[in-house]
């Protein structure tokens, strides 16, 4: 049992591990007045005597020199800190461009994005650093200096040390009339910024810029996964000509679920939103999966919102219900739904935004209020964690403070947004009496949610058991797959995957410990989901085992697995495209462009040919053969085209080129006027000559 000593606060103490907590958790909703307080000097640590809490203002326009402007948090709903946790990307509420790069160690403005960047070489291109570039860090860890953004139909990726862009994918390639794709702001990637959602819009039509399709994009293989054109969206039940414009898409941080954002549809056809569409998957926000199948409604309209995970790993989709006045999430895989926290008890004035939380910490969500200048509701202003449970379960209330913020705009809507390491948070405020909105960073107690758990979580995954492994498709590669265990037994989810690899058996603890580890490990599915992963850049032709343990978010982790083993692919060789013979007459231009294919990714191809007739030729960058024969060249030719991958694979196709002869007309010498005497004889020799050595014959 959970004991919990009272005094002008809640000391918390987690007598199931007989441990006294240091930090002082507000948990109550007894109304505390926000104290008169001089807006802080930038840097300066303020500590908060009634939430305990520490916080400090980290801009000063006038200092940083970014204008007459407001320099601001950008959304709720994504992390302005990079995986490196040394740089803070900020924005400027006016002026272009408005983009922040700030120090995170000592808040020093590093630069104010430029408006032209170093684009794949190029210098001096245009880089629209705006709120609608989308610019959103790399999560992965990998690349702690690298950033992604939209700019038309191109998604780029940004490196700041080196100032300079490279284009990862141009959606005009499958969709030609595309003037933009974006997830509308709001939106951001999975947890592990492989899988993205994007909104693929039209020209202007004139009054707007029209949805050609909403899709889902892997970045790791550059593939369109989904795509909700206008034919998916009537074969789903869709009643309009045009696909519904979402006011965002994303995907879910598990990478399982993108987000249609669709508002919720009421009244009559001449009065109303979409009408034609009460009760169908087009109203309010659903869950599909990433082909754009099995939809979960989450919420009841495009409201404010934001992610957490229940205490058993499960996904949920928390929103505000403004139909019946509720906080709540909703499992983005069944539906199901907790009611929190009632609109009335925390406040008719508030307003709120939702942020993004890790996948690590379960059963909370940081919840950021905005009422104006004046507080008269113990909620009015403030950042709030809600746990997530359901309103009879009394759900508990963290308070981490007031945001210090007087909302008389909606930049000034004090949105807070959560470290992906859960030690910090950050929001923009505009001070009381003061005109300017700056951003506030505030420090959250060590490892909070272990603090806050209702009982430790001692229980582990299950052992994963059917582990599979086969040859991948690609040179170097195995392919493995496995059911997914739980966050606790095989129910919920668990938080990450370890899995290794060896030249040999793998069936002590001691052997896997000792074992490479793979790399780019999906996230847990909920318990019982089919997953697999493609192993990559291991030795063609070489036998490798497999093995892998599953771990929740304490760690607690499961047992070894069963071990696998499978021979990686061999080299796959090119596959030429099919020539056919080809057939022209003589004088005639023949150009041929040859193309191949390779399932290995990565192969460089080289092209050639031989047997080449006089005159031809073969450009193997272009990997185009041309030809004019000459008159003299009728007859058939055998030229053999080649593709040759660099591992050992070639194929190749011999054709026959067949040039006709073609009939020149004889030319006849030059005869000219003639003049004779009356009663005289005239008479000439006619003479031609013929190009091919035909025998002539003459008339007149």
């Amino acid at each position: 049992m959970r004991k919990i000593v009272f005094l002008l606060t809640i000391l918390a103490i987690l007598t199931t591990r007989q441990t006294v907590f240091a930090f002082n958790y507000v948990l109550s909703k007894n109304f505390i007045s926000l104290a008169s307080q001089s807006k802080p000097a930038k840097g300066g640590d303020v500590t908060d005597s009634d939430f305990h809490t520490t916080f400090r203002r980290i801009t000063d326009i006038t200092i940083d020199g970014v204008g007459n402007t407001m320099a601001i948090v950008v959304y709720s709903r994504w992390t302005p800190i990079n995986s490196g946790k040394n740089y803070l990307y900020l924005q400027r509420t006016a002026g272009n461009p408005d983009a922040l790069l700030y120090n995170a160690a000592n808040y020093s403005l590093i630069r104010i994005l430029p408006a032209q960047i170093t684009i794949d070489g190029v210098p001096n291109q245009n880089f629209m650093s705006m709120e609608s570039a989308e610019i959103r860090w790399d999560y992965t860890g990998s690349y702690p200096d690298r950033f992604y953004y939209v700019n038309g139909t191109g998604f780029y990726q940004y490196d700041v040390l080196t100032n300079t862009a490279y284009l990862i994918h141009n959606f005009s390639n499958e969709f030609p009339t595309a003037v933009q794709v974006q997830n509308n702001v709001e939106g951001d990637s999975s947890a592990d910024s492989r899988y993205w959602a994007f909104i693929v819009k039209g020209p202007y039509n004139g009054s707007s810029y029209p949805t050609l399709a909403i899709i889902t994009y892997d970045k790791q293989t550059n593939v369109i996964l989904g795509t909700m054109d206008l034919a998916k969206y009537q074969a789903n039940g869709g009643k309009y000509n045009e696909v519904p414009t979402p006011n965002m898409v994303e995907i879910s941080p598990s990478g399982r679920k993108v987000i249609y954002h669709l508002g919720r549809c009421w009244g009559t056809p001449s009065y109303g939103n979409r009408s034609l569409e009460i009760d169908t998957v087009f109203d309010g926000p659903h869950a599909w999966d990433l082909n754009f199948s099995n939809p979960v409604k989450v919420s009841i309209d495009e409201t404010h919102s934001g992610w957490a995970w229940d205490a058993n790993g499960n996904e949920m989709f928390v929103s505000q219900n403004n139909r019946e006045d509720w906080i709540e999430a909703r499992n983005v895989m069944t539906g199901a739904t907790v009611k929190i926290l009632y609109h009335g008890d925390l406040g008719w004035n508030n307003g709120m935004h939702f942020a993004r939380m890790p996948s690590f910490i379960r059963g909370w969500v940081l919840m950021s209020t905005y009422a104006g200048g004046t507080n008269v509701d113990w909620g009015d202003n403030q950042l709030i964690m809600l746990e997530i449970k359901d309103n009879t379960q009394n759900p508990r209330v963290w308070r981490l403070g007031h945001t210090h913020n007087n909302h008389d705009e909606y930049y000034a809507e004090g949105f807070a947004a959560m470290s992906q390491f859960g030690d910090k948070l950050w929001w923009g405020a505009k001070w009381p009496g003061q005109n300017s909105i700056e951003a506030y960073e505030m420090d959250l107690p060590t490892k909070w949610w272990e603090d806050l758990e209702d009982t430790p979580d001692i229980t582990a995954p299950d052992v994963v058991n059917n582990l599979t492994a086969t040859a991948g498709t690609d040179r170097g590669q195995a392919s493995l797959s496995w059911t997914a265990q739980g966050d606790n037994g095989n129910s919920g989810t668990a938080t990450t995957y370890v899995i290794k690899y060896s030249v040999s058996a793998i069936t002590t603890d001691e052997q896997f410990n000792t074992a490479t580890d793979v790399t780019g490990e999906p996230a847990p599915s909920a318990a019982g989901t089919n997953q697999s992963m493609t192993v990559s850049g291991l030795t063609p032709g070489q036998t490798y085992y497999f093995a892998m343990k599953t771990q929740d978010e304490v760690p607690n982790i499961s047992g070894l697995s069963n071990s696998v083993s499978a021979v990686t692919q061999t080299n796959n060789a090119p596959v030429l495209a099919a020539i056919g013979n080809k057939t022209v007459d003589e004088n005639v231009s023949l150009t041929i462009t040859v193309t191949a294919s390779d399932s290995d990714h990565g192969d460089r191809l080289t092209y050639s040919a031989s047997g080449l007739p006089a005159g031809a030729e073969f450009d193997a960058n272009s990997r185009r053969f041309s030809w004019t024969s000459t008159y003299s060249q009728a007859g058939s030719y055998i030229v053999t085209f080649s593709v040759d991958d660099g591992n050992g694979g070639i194929d190749s196709e011999n054709i026959t080129i067949t040039v006709n002869n073609v009939n020149r007309s004889p030319i006849i010498a030059a005869i000219g006027n003639q003049r004779v005497d009356r009663n005289s004889t005239l008479s000439f020799t006619l003479s031609a000559t013929d190009d091919d050595g035909d025998t002539l014959t003459y008339s007149a």
